[in-house]
């Protein structure tokens, strides 16, 4: 939805893949005249007829490089980048970008898919640049950093990186900057019973963001806890 935006009119999605139901189905909801494979890209590729597409935007999964999980070097997941590769060599785009967390960059997984840009490979036609994004820079109010890949077809220009719009630390956008103005919601308060189907099932939703504004039942040792963090100062 943010690439789509980001480029209005001109952007018009053709297809998606997507393993997760209710992801699948949220995917649905916002773009609901285009296909949406709701199952394992490697079934796709199997089953289905990759379409053309000028650009093609994907994300593998990150639990295996992630720092916050068990960085599981046999994490069978972590080679769904190759299904990926798979798939933009069959679109044959202009363009394409993918994103995970930085320390793929680091990985033998990424190195494997740096060979594929070689002859014989499946990116042969491909080249492909680098960064390590925070979305602080970019206005987010979350140190959020993500290494992005772009890749394009040798016989047309690598368009680079965007500039940031909030390059320094004194004019990132804050916590307090992203919740002043919200209201004060009661635990009680749940959102209205709402369901769509969705490939002949029922799930919850569609919600809009206010629905989405919950509190937490904190204990009192939590509060305490959180009382107690110094300005600029973090869980640890």
């Amino acid at each position: 939805m943010g690439f789509h935006r980001s480029g209005g009119d001109r952007i018009r999605v053709v297809g998606a893949v997507e393993a997760d139901r209710a992801a699948a189905a949220t995917f649905s909801a916002n773009f609901p005249d285009v296909p949406v494979y709701r199952g394992l890209i490697e079934d796709w590729l199997r089953e289905e007829t990759v379409p053309s597409a000028e650009i093609v935007v994907g994300g593998p999964p990150c639990q295996g490089f992630s720092t916050l999980g068990k960085r599981d070097e046999d994490d069978e997941r972590n080679g769904l980048w190759e299904s990926y590769a798979d798939a933009v060599s069959r679109a044959r785009p202009l363009y394409f970008v993918l994103e995970n967390v930085p320390q793929f960059a680091r990985s033998d997984q990424f190195s494997l898919l740096r060979k594929q840009m070689r002859r014989g490979g499946l990116l042969e036609d491909y080249s492909f640049d680098t960064q390590i994004l925070n979305a602080a820079h970019y206005g987010s109010a979350q140190l959020r950093k993500r290494v992005v890949v772009i890749g394009h077809r040798k016989d047309v220009p690598m368009p680079g990186f965007p500039q940031p719009a909030t390059p320094g630390e004194s004019s990132w956008r804050t916590v307090a900057d992203a919740w002043t103005g919200l209201g004060r919601v009661s635990q009680e308060t749940r959102p209205p019973v709402r369901t769509v189907e969705f490939e002949g099932s029922r799930l919850a939703g569609p919600y809009v963001l206010s629905e989405l504004h919950l509190m937490r039942r904190y204990k009192d040792i939590s509060l305490r806890r959180f009382a107690a963090i110094p300005a600029g100062g973090n869980r640890t």
